[in-house]
C-alpha cells in the first residue's frame, strides 16, 4: 500500500549519514549509504519519518516526504521522544533498537511494529533476567508479524526473552567480498602489528588489548596496535601512557568504509575484544577480517561463539583477561604454520557466517504484508532456519 505513515526509531544520526552520502563523502561502516538509500526511496511512496537518538537534537525535512528527527540521549529522552511521536500519525513502525518506551507506545498506539535489532540478550545476574522478562512480556504483546535480529546468536538469545523461534526471524547486511590471496606469516624478527576497529571503550575491551600488549613486551615480543574509531582518545592516550606503551600505539580516528580491508590487510592481526556486557548481534569488523584474510582474534562473546573454530579460522579468548589474549597473541606470532592455517581458512568461513535475510529485503516484505497475511515469515524463521 502507498501513501503509509512509516517511522524508523534507531540509534545513529539519519540526517547526519544522508547529508553525507548526499555530498560524496565516505561511508563510516559498510552498508550504512546503503540502507540510507533504502530509506531515502521508500519516501517515493510514504511519508518517512526517522528519530534518531544522536548528539544532534533536530527536526529538518530531507525531502517532500523525508524527515530526519534528532533526540539527545539524555535523561528527557522519554519526555522528548513522546512530544514528538504524539506530533504525526503512525502506520508502522521499524523499531532498530530494543528501546521500551518505543516499544509501550506502539502497544497503546496499536502500531503494527517490525522490532530489528542487533542486540544479543543473557540471562546473566538478576538485572539481566528482569530486564529479559519486561522486555519479553512487551514484546510478545505488540503488534507484529515477527520479530527480527542481527545473525544466528543473537536471534537465539531472543529465546531467553520468552519468545518462539518460530516468531524470530534473522537478518543480515550484503555479503563483503573477500580479498583472494591468504596471507603469509610475518617474518621472526618482524614487529607483530595488531589492529582494533570500533568503538574505542571498555566495554569493547580496548582496556584489554593496551593490558595485553604490556604483558606481551614484558615477555620481549615487540608489538604495535592501530586503533581505528571514534572515543574518548585523550583518556585512552593517558591510558597507554600509563601502562608505558604508549609510543607502540596509534589512533587512527575513524576511517571510511571503504578503506577498512586494506588497512586491515597492512596488519597482521585484527582483534574483537567485546566484554560480555557489551550488547551486539556480529559486528561488522568480524566479517571484514576474514574478507581481507588477516587472522582474527575474538573474544568469547556470547553473540560469537559457536559462529568460528578456534585454532582453525581464529583465535579465541576469555572476554577481559589480557593474560589469555596475550598468550593466544604470542601463538600466532610464535607459530607461523598456525597462522597460515587460520588465513587460509577465512574465506569458507566468511562465507558460513552469514544467515538470514537481507536487511534491505526484510524491511520490504514488512511494508508490503505487515500483518503477515501471506505468512511470508515462515520460510526465514528461525525455527524453519535450524530444521
Amino acid at each position: 500500500t502507498d501513501n503509509m505513515d512509516i517511522l524508523f526509531i534507531q540509534h545513529g544520526d539519519y540526517g547526519e549519514a544522508y547529508k553525507k552520502m548526499l555530498s560524496n563523502q565516505k561511508e563510516t561502516y559498510r552498508d550504512q549509504f546503503r540502507s540510507v538509500l533504502f530509506v531515502k526511496d521508500l519516501a517515493k511512496n510514504h511519508n518517512i519519518r526517522v528519530i534518531s537518538f544522536c548528539a544532534r537534537p533536530h527536526t529538518e525535512q530531507l525531502e517532500e516526504n523525508l524527515w530526519s528527527i534528532g533526540i539527545e540521549k539524555t535523561k528527557h529522552l522519554k519526555k522528548s521522544l513522546y512530544s514528538a511521536l504524539s506530533s504525526f500519525n503512525t502506520d508502522l513502525l521499524i523499531c532498530r533498537t530494543p528501546h521500551l518506551p518505543s516499544l509501550r507506545w506502539a502497544i497503546k498506539r496499536n502500531v503494527t511494529t517490525l522490532p530489528c535489532f542487533a542486540d544479543t540478550f543473557t540471562a546473566k545476574g538478576i538485572r539481566s533476567k528482569i530486564h529479559n522478562f519486561i522486555l519479553g512480556r512487551v514484546l510478545n504483546q505488540l503488534p507484529k508479524p515477527c520479530l527480527a535480529n542481527h545473525s544466528l546468536n543473537a536471534s537465539k538469545s531472543m529465546m531467553l526473552l520468552g519468545v518462539k523461534s518460530s516468531d524470530i526471524v534473522p537478518w543480515d547486511w550484503s555479503a563483503v567480498q573477500g580479498v583472494a590471496e591468504p596471507k603469509a606469516a610475518p617474518d621472526e624478527d618482524e614487529i607483530f602489528s595488531l589492529m582494533y576497529i570500533g568503538v574505542i571503550s571498555k566495554p569493547k575491551g580496548v582496556d584489554t588489548i593496551l593490558e595485553a600488549m604490556t604483558i606481551l613486551k614484558a615477555r620481549g615480543i615487540n608489538v604495535k596496535l592501530n586503533i581505528a574509531g571514534k572515543g574518548d582518545i585523550t583518556f585512552w592516550k593517558a591510558y597507554a601512557r600509563e601502562l608505558g606503551i604508549d609510543s607502540y600505539v596509534n589512533f587512527l580516528g575513524a576511517i571510511p568504509s571503504d578503506s577498512v580491508l586494506r588497512t586491515m590487510g597492512m596488519n597482521n592481526v585484527v582483534i574483537v575484544p567485546s566484554k560480555h556486557e557489551y550488547p551486539e548481534g556480529l559486528p561488522n569488523t568480524i566479517y571484514e577480517a576474514l574478507a581481507s584474510r588477516t587472522p582474527l582474534i575474538i573474544s568469547d562473546h556470547p553473540a560469537f561463539k559457536g559462529r568460528l573454530k578456534p585454532y582453525n579460522d581464529c583465535m579465541c579468548f576469555m572476554a577481559g583477561n589480557a593474560d589469555d589474549l596475550a598468550n593466544k597473541l604470542s601463538k600466532l606470532k610464535t607459530k607461523p604454520n598456525l597462522y597460515e592455517l587460520i588465513s587460509k581458512n577465512t574465506e569458507s568461513s566468511l562465507q558460513g557466517l552469514y544467515i538470514g535475510e537481507d536487511w534491505c529485503d526484510l524491511i520490504t516484505y514488512f511494508i508490503n504484508d505487515p500483518k503477515n497475511k501471506t505468512q511470508w515469515t515462515q520460510k526465514i524463521n528461525l525455527q524453519h532456519l535450524l530444521r
